[in-house]
């Protein structure tokens, strides 16, 4: 019997193809894997965030140092105000994927389209009140481009509906589509926003495209969803109330906020110029703290449910942190090491001061950190307890 075990091994492995045994192990037990996944999307992410950065790249080469400065902080803070699609994005995975378990896929397209209809509605109420009151402090603080806080506003609010795509792709586990549909995005934004900025040559030109980049994106997400839909009409289940959303949102929101609250500031405290160079210093390390962002996707699954006693459940948050830190600090310690070639010079970012960038990228290890631990109150339901950030916010 142990012969004719071993002949049998030795047969399947002369016999089938090392394209069809690669294949083989590659897909099995596909559907509960987390680390193939993991590696596809990041294979899709690492071009989508490139091509992000390639727009602050170009931007501040093509744009007046003035006009970078205030495209830079409309930027930054568009993302403070995209700060709940975290949240939002889990919270309708999370309906998603009972309907698609209940019901099926169709039931689930179904269920995009009443998605689709409260983020559109309820985000506009919202974006609207944003505006209000972003328009009234602008008067008060003597801020006069109101073109950019609309168009800020614009980008928030288009960016919340675009991302219902990720959100659909991510409850089906359509990892190959989820990552095609993100580096689509990122390189029709930075298509559109260089555009915009050759033809009009400001930061309302690169804000413009921007926002056109999430329409056409999303508008091509729904072509799809209507191909593959059976047409048969189905009525999706309620969605679920979003009120025990609020201290999620809220304190992550925060958590945003004290990440870039110095380039908000900058923009009240430092004239064209200074304000060009601080954002451009500023690149490097708020990109190290969005690079994080699909490592907190990982690990946010994986804390949902964890007792806070347990061992177990302590070592997975303890090792969530050393990860984290050995992964910020690894791309810290590179992007100073390359700063030479990264940050002004004839290749690096213009504008970019060497001494400045070293200063932020200090606050980089603390912050990831933060988010680890706002995420793990997140998943322990204790979303209240976040919105203690608001005393080092406001001090």
């Amino acid at each position: 019997m142990e012969g004719a075990d071993k002949r049998e091994q030795s047969h399947w492995r002369l016999d089938v193809p090392n394209g069809a045994r690669l294949r083989q192990l590659l897909g099995r037990d596909y559907d509960n894997s987390v680390f193939r996944r993991t590696i596809i999307l990041l294979s899709f992410l690492l071009p989508a965030f490139s091509a992000n950065f390639a727009v602050l790249y170009f931007t501040t080469a093509w744009l007046p140092p003035a006009e970078f400065g205030i495209f830079y902080v409309a930027s930054t803070f568009g993302n403070v105000l995209f700060s709940g699609s975290l949240i939002l994005n889990m919270f309708f995975s999370r309906h998603l994927i009972s309907v698609t378990q209940v019901a099926g896929e169709d039931a689930a397209f179904a269920t995009v389209t009443r998605i689709e209809r409260a983020v559109i509605s309820w985000g506009a109420v919202f974006a609207v009140t944003v505006l209000a009151v972003m328009l009234t402090l602008s008067r008060r603080f003597g801020v006069q481009s109101w073109p950019v806080i609309v168009l800020m506003t614009l980008d928030a609010y288009t960016a919340y509906v675009a991302d219902i795509g990720r959100a659909l792709l991510q409850s089906l586990r359509r990892t190959l589509l989820l990552g095609t549909y993100t580096l689509v995005w990122m390189v029709l934004r930075l298509a559109f926003c260089l555009l915009g900025v050759l033809v009009l040559g400001t930061a309302s030109g690169a804000l413009l495209g921007v926002i056109t980049s999430a329409v056409v994106a999303y508008v091509g997400f729904r072509l799809w969803v209507v191909k593959l839909g059976s047409g048969n009409p189905i009525k999706p289940p309620p969605l679920p109330s979003p009120v025990t959303l609020l201290p999620a949102i809220l304190g992550y929101g925060l958590l945003m906020a004290i990440s870039n609250l110095d380039i908000l500031l900058s923009y009240v405290l430092l004239k064209d110029g200074n304000l060009g160079v601080y954002s451009a210093s500023s690149i490097f390390p708020k990109a190290m703290l969005v690079v994080t962002m699909p490592v907190l996707q990982i690990l946010f699954p994986a804390m949902v449910g964890a007792k806070p006693l347990d061992q177990q459940s302590r070592k997975f948050v303890r090792k969530s942190g050393v990860a984290m830190a050995v992964i910020t600090t690894a791309g810290v310690t590179a992007i100073g090491l390359l700063s030479g070639w990264l940050c002004g010079g004839r290749w690096g970012v213009k504008l970019c001061d060497p001494s400045l960038m070293y200063v932020l990228l200090v606050s980089v290890v603390p912050l990831a950190l933060l988010r680890v631990l706002v995420l793990l109150q997140f998943a322990r339901r204790r979303g209240w307890f976040v919105l203690w950030l608001g005393v080092p916010i406001t001090a």
